[in-house]
């Protein structure tokens, strides 16, 4: 690619720091999702073991008052749930929303990349026009100059 440069080589440069930084983004949003997943699932367990315990406080016998509060708890779990439930809705909206804007990001690095190839193309063919009449050039020359040095009587 000598003596070659792309007009567009830096909106290209940036385009390519536009999707790292999309991508990064995306990567940080596909995190918090799955923070949030692993959140509801502790709260499920949460559930599951404090099911447990009032079946097991059932049969051994627990106070009146033990009971309620296991109760309460258990309703606060599950609302808390319900708010996790609605914060991984969340959290998946912005996943997809990052994952637009990194593909779009994306799609407008490849459209600079295919406009950088064609324009090396042109190059290339510039170039080898170039090349095909200089050679041209230089076998006129040549075929002029013997033809001009040729002694009188051979022709």
């Amino acid at each position: 690619m000598y003596g070659y440069t792309f007009r567009l080589e830096r909106i290209l440069n940036l385009k390519k720091e536009i999707e790292d930084i999309r991508k990064r983004e995306l990567s940080e949003a596909i995190i918090a999702l799955r923070k949030e997943i692993e959140r509801r699932e502790e709260i499920e367990s949460e559930i599951s073991e404090v099911m447990d315990e009032m079946r097991t406080g059932q049969k051994v016998g627990w106070n009146p008052l033990r009971y309620i509060s296991a109760h309460r708890y258990l309703s606060h779990l599950n609302a808390e749930l319900q708010n996790q439930a609605s914060r991984i809705r969340k959290a998946d909206l912005e996943v997809n929303r990052r994952r637009e804007k990194t593909i779009q990001a994306i799609k407008e690095r490849k459209i600079f990349e295919k406009l950088r190839d064609r324009d090396y193309r042109r190059f290339l063919e510039k170039l080898s026009k170039g090349e095909m009449t200089l050679l041209d050039m230089v076998t006129t020359n040549g075929y002029h100059r013997k033809s001009t040095q040729m002694p009188e009587g051979v022709m």
